[in-house]
């Protein structure tokens, strides 16, 4: 397992002040081999005297979620949760007559899915009003889970405000 590893480009060489004290920070961070256990991102904390605050464009370049992790300052990466609207299917099955005794038998794995013919089944016959997936048709919110370590997660922009 590597440590975590990124590279930082800035949009200019130092925060830019906005007034007072408090500055601005933009750029780019490439995170190149992502760990769980976050390091400090040395090349955005230290244009600050304080903790900044900073905001990423959220997905990486790679189709991560990435978010600031304030405890650690270094970025988080989680992968995407899919969530299906409710919806229905709709079979077309067999060929010739159909039969008083329809049965369809259904042969799915992760990859794909295919529907076989069972007794009775002698005609082309389109098979509807199937159950939705969620039958409110809300689409249900999960959390996602962390990237794994040793995983080049893409590159992410970010700005960053805080007191210089």
């Amino acid at each position: 397992m590597a440590a975590y590893a990124e590279t930082v480009t800035l949009d200019h060489r130092k925060a830019i002040k906005l007034g007072g004290s408090l500055a601005v920070l933009t750029g780019r961070c490439n995170i190149t081999n992502y760990n769980t256990t976050v390091a400090e991102i040395t090349d955005i904390t230290g244009h600050f005297q304080n903790d900044p605050i900073v905001i990423c464009s959220g997905v990486s370049e790679s189709g991560y979620l990435v978010h600031w992790d304030r405890t650690n300052k270094g970025f988080k990466a989680f992968y995407p949760t899919i969530a299906a609207a409710a919806h229905d299917h709709d079979f077309v099955v067999g060929s010739g007559t159909i039969g008083s005794n329809m049965e369809i038998g259904l042969d799915v794995d992760t990859d794909s899915g295919k529907v076989e013919g069972g007794t009775g089944i002698t005609a082309e016959r389109t098979l509807s009003a199937n159950t939705p997936v969620a039958t409110d048709g809300a689409i249900t919110a999960a959390a996602g889970t962390e990237v794994a370590n040793d995983v080049d997660i893409g590159e992410v922009q970010f700005i960053a405000v805080g007191i210089v």
